[in-house]
């Protein structure tokens, strides 16, 4: 797990002493806030305890979770039961380096639009960070009609270098698209909250890394499901096409579980859930 971990300390006095600190952008420095506002309103769960904090794109492994008193990950294995504490993707507060200084804004600008759609087709842009992402813009080059799709490319060899985009389209410029669609990175994708408050019928690729409520969202209520080899998507959006009580409905519902379940204050409510659970009963998370 090396570049995206916190080893931790919380003295009686609830100061925090940091014994291991590798982060990658923002990440560490974000989940060091989401700790300070745990211990600000939940002291009686961490006062005196020590931890380690994860949130790399991949869950931590077990051999990593059981050296810790508290566990905690921004991520799980889709189908497995979490075997660490849930904390928010980092990126839930800011993510500055593609242009989102501060993601609360931003969540509840999305909650708020009530803007129609200017464009019917499908919209996806992003890093080549997956297979499955590569083979969306195949689809979208055989069918540019239904489609809107982009690769961004990446100069990781630049230290601090920026994405180089032929164009610029903020996630709130997400929702001039009829239908969005995610696929997973080289892990998780921090992307698919903000896409659900858009309210807009969004396409989900399967994948083996998830957020921890993600599995709290059903198919077909929530999202449209998609196999990882996008080889129903088609069939899916033409379903959708068909039945505009079905593109309304999942478009309302994905708005009203953002709200309820993905603002930061929720998010933090559910770790401390998780936590008096794991207390009672360790090694044993939601």
């Amino acid at each position: 797990m090396n570049g995206n971990q916190i080893h931790f300390e919380i003295e009686k006095s609830g100061r925090i002493i940091v014994t291991r600190f590798e982060s990658w952008e923002c990440r560490g420095d974000c989940s060091l806030e989401f700790l300070c506002d745990l211990i600000q309103n939940w002291p009686e769960l961490l006062i005196g305890r020590s931890g380690g904090i994860s949130f790399g794109d991949h869950p931590p492994n077990s051999r990593w979770t059981s050296s810790f008193e508290l566990p905690f990950s921004s991520t799980k294995r889709f189908g497995q039961p979490a075997d660490s504490l849930p904390l928010p993707c980092p990126y839930t507060l800011r993510w500055p380096k593609v242009g989102i200084p501060n993601a609360e804004s931003m969540m509840a600008e999305l909650l708020e639009d009530s803007s129609p759609f200017g464009d019917e087709r499908i919209f996806w842009i992003g890093a080549n960070t997956h297979p499955s992402r590569l083979r969306l813009c195949e689809i979208g080059q055989d069918h540019p009609h239904l489609f809107d799709t982009e690769i961004i490319k990446w100069d990781s060899s630049v230290p601090n270098s920026e994405y180089s985009r032929p164009r610029q389209v903020s996630i709130p410029d997400h929702a001039k698209y009829k239908y969005l669609i995610d696929c997973q990175g080289w892990g998780y994708s921090a992307r698919i909250k903000w896409l659900l408050a858009t309210g807009r019928p969004l396409f989900v690729v399967d994948r083996e890394h998830v957020e921890h409520w993600h599995e709290d969202m059903q198919p077909w209520v929530h999202y449209v499901p998609v196999k990882s080899d996008l080889s129903d998507l088609l069939a899916q959006h033409a379903k959708l096409e068909a039945d505009p009580n079905l593109y309304k409905s999942i478009g309302q519902n994905a708005r009203h579980f953002a709200a309820e379940n993905l603002t930061v204050e929720a998010l933090l409510c559910r770790t401390a859930e998780a936590l008096k659970q794991w207390l009672q009963c360790p090694r044993i998370a939601s």
